[in-house]
C-alpha cells in the first residue's frame, strides 16, 4: 500500500458521492414555493439514487461533507477521482432524503457545507432554512432578467455567512470576475464583510483555494493571481539584456494559469463602482443607511455595472441584505429600504417578462427561521414562537 493512502474503513465515509447526477432544469416540472417565491428544481432522480435512500428515519441526516484534510496524502488516482466527484457536486448539487423528505441541495449549498470556514473557524452545520435561501439564490442566478435578491431577515439568521460564502465560491471558481461590497460605512463593510471573507478564504482547503497574490491581511483587495516575486535590480537588468520581459511576477513558476478574479470593497458613496463590470455584489444593511440613498446608488450606478453594455445583458447578480430589528434610526433610511423592498416584489411584475422595478427579487426570513434546529437540521419553530410570545 502506498504511503499516506487512507485505510479502507477511512475511505468509505467519502464514498457517498453520486457522481452521475446531472441537474436537468429543462425537462423538469418540479417546483417549491418559498415565502411566495416559486423555485424551479431540477428533475429529481429515482428515489434509490438519492443519498440516504433505504435508511431508517433516524439515520437520514446530512453526512459529513468536509474535504478530507489528508486528501493530498492519497494516491494520485484517488485524489483525481475525489476532485472530479467534488466539482461535479459543486456544479450539479445532489438529492438526499432527510427525515423522510426528498430534498435538493444546490451546488452552492454543497460548497458551503463542504468548504466554507466560518468566523469561529468551525464548519457550517446543515440547516434546512439555509438550504431554502440557497434555493432562492439559485433561482435568481438562473433567471436571465433578474439582477439578484433582496433579503430582510431577523438577527442571527446567518445571512452574512451565506452571502460571503456565495461570493467566495464564485470568485474561486470563475475566471476573471470582479466581486464587490458596500455597506453603511467603509469601516462597516471592512469589519463585517471584507475582513471576514479574507479570514475565511485564507483557511480554505487547497482543493478549492486558487493561488492568490500572497498575504491578504490588511489589504483592500483579494486577487487570485500570481504572487509578486522579490526581484533585485540586477536580475531585472539581466532580463532586459537577454531581451526578456522585466517583470516581477512568477508566472514561469506555475503549471496552471492564474484564475484572475478579485474581491474588493468600496466606500458607501454612490459612484464607487461607476464604470466597473461587477459579477457579484453585496449591499449589506441597506436598511440602516442614514446618509447615502442605497436605492439611488443601486439604480443609477451599481446596477449599470452589472450590465454588458455591448449586448445589454445582465452579467452579474447582487444580494441586498438587512436585519429587521435594527433598521436605521431616521425615517429616511426606512423609506429608502421600503422602496427597495416594495419595488423588488416578483409577485408584482411590471411587464410580461416578469421584471421588477429594481430588477431584483425578494424574500423575508422571520425570527422563526433563526430557531434552534433538531438533529436533522430542521428548525424548532414552535419553540421559537413560544419564546418570542412569552
Amino acid at each position: 500500500m502506498a504511503r499516506g493512502r487512507p485505510k479502507k474503513e477511512q475511505k468509505k465515509k467519502y464514498e457517498w458521492f453520486y457522481s452521475d447526477y446531472i441537474a436537468d432544469f429543462e425537462n423538469s416540472d418540479c417546483e417549491i414555493i418559498i415565502d411566495g417565491y416559486k423555485i424551479l428544481l431540477p428533475k429529481p432522480p429515482a428515489d434509490h439514487l438519492c443519498l440516504n435512500y433505504g435508511k431508517p428515519i433516524e439515520e437520514q441526516k446530512m453526512p459529513n461533507l468536509r474535504i478530507p484534510k489528508e486528501l493530498f496524502e492519497w494516491d494520485a488516482e484517488e485524489i483525481e477521482a475525489y476532485a472530479d466527484n467534488y466539482y461535479h457536486k459543486r456544479k450539479n448539487g445532489f438529492w438526499i432524503f432527510i427525515k423522510g423528505q426528498k430534498l435538493y441541495i444546490t451546488g452552492l449549498n454543497f460548497w458551503h457545507l463542504s468548504a466554507w470556514v466560518m468566523k469561529n473557524r468551525k464548519a457550517p452545520e446543515y440547516k434546512y432554512t439555509d438550504s431554502k435561501w440557497f434555493l432562492c439564490w439559485m433561482q435568481c442566478v438562473r433567471t436571465p432578467n433578474c439582477f439578484g435578491l433582496v433579503t430582510i431577515a431577523a438577527r442571527r439568521d446567518g445571512k452574512n455567512e451565506r452571502t460571503l460564502s456565495m461570493i467566495a465560491e464564485y470568485a474561486t471558481r470563475v475566471s476573471s470576475v470582479w466581486c464587490g461590497m458596500q455597506s453603511i460605512t467603509e469601516r462597516h463593510v471592512f469589519d463585517n464583510s471584507f475582513s471576514r471573507i479574507t479570514f475565511c478564504i485564507n483557511l480554505l482547503h487547497p482543493l478549492v483555494k486558487p493561488i492568490n497574490k500572497g498575504n491578504t491581511e490588511g489589504s483592500t483587495i483579494i486577487e487570485f493571481s500570481y504572487p509578486v516575486k522579490q526581484v533585485s535590480t540586477k536580475q531585472l537588468q539581466d532580463k532586459q539584456k537577454k531581451g526578456e520581459l522585466a517583470t516581477m511576477t512568477t508566472e514561469e513558476d506555475y503549471f496552471y494559469p492564474a484564475l484572475g478574479s478579485k474581491i474588493d470593497y468600496a466606500p458607501s458613496r454612490p459612484s464607487s463602482y461607476d464604470g466597473g463590470r461587477l459579477e457579484r455584489y453585496l449591499r449589506d444593511e441597506f436598511g440602516k443607511d442614514e446618509e447615502a440613498n442605497p436605492y439611488n446608488t443601486w439604480m443609477d450606478h451599481v446596477r449599470e455595472a452589472m450590465i454588458d453594455k455591448t449586448y445589454g445583458t445582465i452579467i452579474g447578480k447582487a444580494h441586498f441584505q438587512t436585519t429587521t430589528e435594527e433598521m436605521g434610526k431616521i425615517a429616511q433610511s426606512m423609506m429608502w429600504a421600503k422602496q427597495i423592498w416594495d419595488e423588488s416584489d416578483q409577485g408584482k411584475p411590471i411587464n410580461e417578462a416578469g421584471d421588477t422595478i429594481t430588477g431584483m427579487h425578494r424574500i423575508f426570513r422571520s425570527a422563526a427561521d433563526t430557531a434552534q434546529i433538531d438533529e436533522w437540521g430542521f428548525p424548532l419553530k414552535e419553540e421559537k414562537i413560544r419564546e418570542i410570545v412569552e
